[in-house]
């Protein structure tokens, strides 16, 4: 009906589907690190050592966990993510959060005033303190068969490790098309647009930090369910920013003027299409 191949819809909806259904065992230990709210847990990011007892630290600078669950309150899915021992966090900063994100307003053409929601937008859905631990918990919108931008420019798979190596980089590595670029420097440009008109700042504009996500007609590995090699070359996949709300929160006693956070966004956007 959508003018695609059977099997590559047959191939996309099947990734879709692994993914979601991917979780825990029940009596897994890790569960002890997510709130009992949320249940059928799934890691996002596998430990080499495969340790459940090593977290490793996150590109925010803290010890990190990552899953996919699914609240109890509503059944759907969603992504958690857990910080430790975090440091001048406490419920009221992340109540000011959420509320910062959740009921952000901008005007558009004319009076009208809207809700900030963006396709290119992972929202975020709240933000939880518990004191034990000193535990920060953000809870975002889960996108399957999804990796990051980082991921997919390299060639790495998800979880395959945190460093890029200068073989990587020669090897792994290959110019994007002309009309490729463009695509995703619309889609950012877009998203970031929406996000400064509701008066705030993404803060989160690097490659491991922007989501790629499959459109209909993109390659999937049928072996696999995830994302082909080659689907990062096409114009025929979503870019979503990832992980905002996060910096807003850890870094809130050392809050910048928002001018200058917007600015810096647009920095980081040039680096990205440099």
């Amino acid at each position: 009906s959508v003018g695609l191949p059977n099997h590559t819809l047959w191939a996309l909806y099947r990734s879709i589907a692994m993914d979601c259904a991917r979780e825990m065992e029940p009596n897994d230990a890790r569960y002890k690190a997510i709130p009992p709210t949320f249940t059928n847990a799934m890691p996002l990011k596998s430990n080499s050592n495969n340790n459940h007892n090593h977290v490793p630290r996150s590109s925010f600078g803290y010890h990190t966990s990552i899953f996919k669950v699914t609240s109890q309150e509503d059944g759907r899915l969603y992504c958690l993510r857990r910080f430790d021992n975090v440091k001048g966090v406490n419920q009221k900063i992340a109540m000011t959060v959420t509320n910062a994100w959740t009921r952000a307003m901008y005007r558009n053409r004319g009076s009208a005033r809207h809700v900030l929601s963006h396709p290119g937008l992972v929202r975020l859905i709240k933000c939880l303190y518990v004191v034990q631990n000193r535990a920060v918990f953000f809870v975002h919108q889960y996108h399957p068969a999804s990796l990051t931008l980082r991921e997919c420019l390299y060639g790495l798979g998800r979880g395959t490790g945190s460093i890029i190596t200068d073989d990587m980089v020669r090897n792994g590595f290959h110019p994007l098309e002309e009309r490729t670029i463009w695509s995703y420097i619309t889609q950012l440009s877009s998203t970031i647009r929406a996000v400064h008109r509701g008066n705030l700042a993404c803060r989160t504009l690097q490659l491991n930090h922007i989501l790629v996500s499959p459109d209909a007609g993109s390659g999937v590995d049928e072996n696999t369910g995830m994302l082909g090699g080659d689907m990062i070359r096409t114009n025929r996949v979503r870019l979503r920013i990832n992980c905002v709300g996060v910096l807003d929160a850890l870094e809130f006693e050392a809050r910048r003027p928002i001018e200058e956070l917007q600015m810096e966004d647009m920095r980081c956007l040039g680096r990205i299409i440099l």
